[in-house]
């Protein structure tokens, strides 16, 4: 079983899932009510972005992150990408430190952690979280 840290607000299993607490995302027709200050945030606007970055339009379902509701627990789980590689040019002001012996290039790895889930309860995701890492 991986080892499971809490980093500040952040829980880490293992190296692969992250546990976040955040506000729900939920999804409601756009109407002056539900638009309402009292009801969403002040951003969430008939033209503006929704909370998935798609435009509000008119009548039309949105999505929006629900500060007023209970917090839930998202559970992100990592995602490799693979290796890359990129050409080095130097630092701003033209001089270019010391890299690999004779190396010019930038190497690193890229993943990504995306969202699996979000749950009620912190156990319920710590739970799938545990599944999820056992997986790998």
């Amino acid at each position: 079983m991986a080892e499971i840290t809490r980093k500040g607000d952040r829980i880490e299993i293992g190296s692969t899932v992250r546990i976040e607490a955040g506000p729900p995302l939920r999804r409601r027709k756009a109407t002056a009510d539900s638009l309402a200050n009292s009801v969403t945030a002040a951003h969430y606007q008939i033209g503006r972005p929704d909370a998935l970055g798609k435009l509000i339009e008119e009548g039309k379902m949105f999505s929006y992150l629900d500060h007023y509701g209970e917090k839930v627990y998202y559970v992100f789980q990592r995602r490799d990408i693979g290796t890359f590689e990129e050409p080095f040019t130097g630092k701003p002001d033209g001089s270019t430190p010391p890299l690999n012996e004779g190396s010019t290039n930038i190497r690193g790895y890229s993943y990504v952690f995306e969202d699996r889930g979000s749950f009620a309860t912190e156990d319920e995701a710590i739970e799938f979280g545990q599944q999820l890492a056992g997986e790998e």
